[in-house]
């Protein structure tokens, strides 16, 4: 951990979801441009399109089995169906206390995650499917919605 004159430096380095490399330094000792690009990353807008659910953003991944974030904030649920009251019936899922860190997935379903990620960047839905080989889809609000009123209404757990 040094500064740009090479002296060591006791505050750890800057958080980094740049684009390039990490430019070494603490947060005291970064300059503006260089705060400002260690957010670049984060605010590119996900394409649930194209989007790759393993990498789905910068400290945040998807696999078939859990969901994946370094940073503490959001949380993660199984939706079960409808609920007059909060449109999804969800089941909300714990989050594991040791690494890697995230919210361990049980098994094929819809699921919805908020505000994954630093500074709360990352929300959306997805769909674990198969059997022998369990993939992650990403799906568009307007696709999990219709998945939920097919599921049919459930109560909120």
């Amino acid at each position: 951990m040094h500064d740009l004159e090479g002296d060591p430096c006791r505050y750890p380095l800057m958080g980094w979801y740049g684009l390039g490399p990490h430019p070494g330094v603490c947060t005291r000792q970064a300059t503006a441009e260089q705060k400002a690009a260690a957010l670049a990353a984060l605010e590119i807008p996900v394409d649930i399109a194209t989007a790759d659910p393993a990498a789905v953003f910068p400290g945040v991944s998807i696999t078939p089995q859990r969901l994946v974030c370094e940073a503490m904030t959001g949380w993660v649920a199984k939706i079960r169906g409808t609920n007059e009251k909060y449109v999804y019936a969800r089941t909300f899922l714990n989050r594991s206390r040791e690494q890697p860190y995230g919210w361990p997935l049980p098994g094929n379903g819809l699921y919805e995650c908020r505000e994954l990620g630093p500074y709360g960047k990352f929300s959306g839905f997805f769909v674990v499917k198969g059997v022998f080989r369990r993939r992650v889809v990403l799906v568009t609000p307007e696709a999990a919605a219709r998945m939920a009123r097919r599921m049919g209404p459930r109560p909120s757990e």
